[in-house]
């Protein structure tokens, strides 16, 4: 449920008796709202540039990787396309841990 705040003249109010009541609840509603990331720009303007920059190391982590031939292409290719995947991080972890097991 979105968060709106009540207000006085709200034509949503069409029976007087129950306005109180309506009142009561839309601002139990709102006090208990909280604002969502995209509602706090100044974490935003924090985080993101954070994001990206950890996005970019782990690709140049993974170019180094793929440079020095510890991990073969096609896995490469995989960890590369799991980066843009939510949680993708995980799966691909997992492959590079096997990978790198195997090779010891």
């Amino acid at each position: 449920m979105r968060c709106r705040p009540w207000k006085e003249n709200d034509s949503s109010a069409a029976d007087e008796r129950l306005a109180p009541a309506r009142l009561k609840a839309r601002r139990a509603v709102s006090d208990s709202c909280r604002p969502s990331p995209a509602d706090l720009p100044e974490a935003v303007s924090v985080v993101g540039p954070v994001h990206g920059v950890l996005f970019l190391w782990t690709m140049a982590v993974l170019a180094i990787t793929l440079y020095r031939r510890l991990l073969p292409i096609p896995h490469g290719a995989v960890v590369a396309i799991a980066a843009f995947i939510p949680f993708g991080g995980l799966f691909s972890h997992h492959l590079v841990k096997r990978r790198l097991a195997e090779g010891n």
